[in-house]
């Protein structure tokens, strides 16, 4: 934590003999070794978090962070199924968006009573994992997608392809079976 004169002080571990920042690589001859950084500014600040890596711990780390109003673009987006609305109206349901920066930083959206979003965060690359579960319904859907260039105010739906699969469960004498529950899992990767 730092002080009132925004200055903080902590011990790390040294880096190995001969090693080249300049590379910024964690792995060289042999050996891995790592400096990272990440601040954290109050929640409701004004202020960006920041994450910084390669870190040479002879140099002194001055570490400038953003304004929201200076340098924040705002995304927002519908959180939904390729055949229509999620259903937000239930206990147990609910979804989230993560994004996690290049630099390592995580903003987490939380969708709990409907399917809009609005979040603010710094241009740059970011990779979105996002999900919608209802308990009630016993369905899931997960959502993830890599290298997403945030420049400027925009829109990213977050749409999860389905399409409707029915069936019939019967015992071996072809009697219809009622209450049985079905569990079927998908999955899709976006990359």
């Amino acid at each position: 934590t730092t002080n009132s004169q925004g200055v903080f002080t902590v011990d790390v571990v040294a880096p190995p003999a001969n090693w080249n920042f300049s590379l910024d690589e964690d792995y060289q001859n042999g050996i891995q070794y790592e400096i990272k950084a990440s601040v954290a500014p109050p929640e409701n600040s004004e202020y960006f978090a920041k994450g910084i890596s390669n870190i040479n711990p002879s140099n002194t780390l001055n570490i400038v962070l953003d304004r929201l109003s200076d340098a924040g673009v705002s995304v927002t987006g519908t959180m939904k199924k390729s055949t229509g609305p999620l259903d937000f109206s239930t206990t147990g349901s609910d979804g989230w968006i993560s994004f996690r920066s290049s630099e390592g930083i995580v903003t987490d959206v939380r969708l709990t009573d409907n399917s809009s979003y609005d979040v603010v965060l710094l241009p740059g690359e970011y990779r979105v994992d996002a999900a919608y579960g209802s308990v009630f319904d016993n369905v899931g859907y997960n959502y993830e997608k890599n290298n997403i260039v945030i420049s400027s105010d925009q829109v990213i739906d977050i749409l999860f392809p389905v399409k409707t699969m029915s069936g019939k469960i019967t015992d071996t004498l072809g009697n219809n079976l009622e209450n049985m529950k079905i569990n079927i899992e998908s999955d899709i990767d976006n990359d």
